[in-house]
């Protein structure tokens, strides 16, 4: 497994005091609400399609619930963390996953948040392969702060042809490097 290290970063884009309270009890947001926190230069939900972004302010404006599900994740520095440790390996200039004329698209994400971290602090992150399929692997990652876990992620990653945009099978080199990063258990 890779193992890099980072300070915490602490970012709070809209602190609302209605987040400590039960979810039932928050209310919408206002649009001026849902505006600063879509447009905040260091938001983590971002929308690339316009409709989806639309989407996410609606439903920000009509359910308090959801609303405040979006701002805990968006307060949530585990899925920056995840995505440094994929986006280095992808790119790392000696042991990197890149295939030429292709590109990877990750197809899905799961997160299990296991411990609050606390800034300020350090984090490791650790990155391997859990599966390797047809034209897609899947990364395990681990983040760990004082010594115990304090999430695990695992991302399907898909190759696609950069032309035809449609998923292209793993080439031979692609899956030997991919093999020398499985883990154990997955």
């Amino acid at each position: 497994m890779r193992v890099l290290s980072g300070v915490l970063a602490c970012a709070l884009v809209v602190g609302f005091a209605r987040d400590a309270a039960p979810a039932s009890t928050f209310a919408p947001l206002t649009a001026a609400e849902v505006k600063a926190i879509m447009t905040a230069p260091d938001r983590h939900i971002r929308a690339v399609d316009g409709g989806m972004n639309k989407a996410l302010m609606a439903g920000m404006r009509r359910s308090g619930t959801f609303a405040h599900l979006v701002l805990a994740l968006n307060k949530s520095d585990v899925i920056v963390y995840i995505e440094t440790g994929r986006v280095l390996q992808i790119y790392d200039p000696k042991d990197g996953l890149q295939v030429d004329g292709c590109t990877t698209v990750l197809a899905r994400i799961e997160i299990d948040f296991l411990k609050e971290l606390r800034w300020p602090g350090t984090v490791e992150i650790g990155t391997g392969i859990a599966e390797i399929g047809r034209s897609s692997y899947v990364f395990s990652q681990a983040i760990f702060n004082d010594g115990a876990c304090a999430a695990r992620a695992r991302s399907t990653m898909v190759l696609i042809d950069r032309a035809t945009r449609k998923a292209r099978p793993l080439p031979p080199e692609l899956i030997a490097q991919l093999k020398r990063m499985l883990t154990k258990n997955g």
